[in-house]
């Protein structure tokens, strides 16, 4: 969408899929019009799930103390929030960080959020009836094997 038209300055706003090079498509503008053209600036205004609404400036951050700057960390399963949760108990929790397979027939092929004792463990795949680890998150799922032991 044209924003606003200021020759020879242009402003739009784009919706655009992953994996979309914005400054290649300005150069491609500036070809197919004859005129050239570049990228003078670029905003992200929102990515996957995120956008500047939640977002702090790093000026705010530096004049955070330690503990307001952590208040503003989202936790690391924030980013797989769409995918459903497994929940491991201990034995389990040893194998996956180990890397080894979990038989889990109970629910269908996919990938999964993995949790133990409510802590986010990593990025299961399920595929016939068997969970793999795919991504682990060593240090919290440490804690709660030496908390549960």
């Amino acid at each position: 969408m044209l924003d606003a038209w200021n020759p020879p300055d242009a402003r739009l706003t784009l919706r655009c899929a992953k994996g979309t090079y914005v400054r290649a498509l300005a150069e491609d503008l500036g070809r197919d019009l004859g005129c050239g053209a570049h990228l003078a600036e670029l905003r992200r205004v929102h990515s996957g799930g995120f956008d500047l609404i939640g977002a702090v400036t790093l000026d705010a951050l530096a004049s955070m103390t330690e503990a307001d700057r952590a208040a503003c960390l989202l936790p690391a399963d924030v980013l797989v929030a769409a995918l459903p949760r497994l929940d491991l108990d201990n034995a389990e929790l040893a194998r996956f960080v180990q890397g080894q397979a979990i038989d889990w027939r109970a629910v269908e092929d996919g990938m999964y959020r993995a949790y133990a004792a409510g802590v986010f463990a990593g990025i299961a795949r399920l595929a016939a009836g068997v969970a793999r680890p795919h991504r682990v998150l060593a240090p919290p799922v440490t804690k709660v094997l030496i908390e549960s032991a």
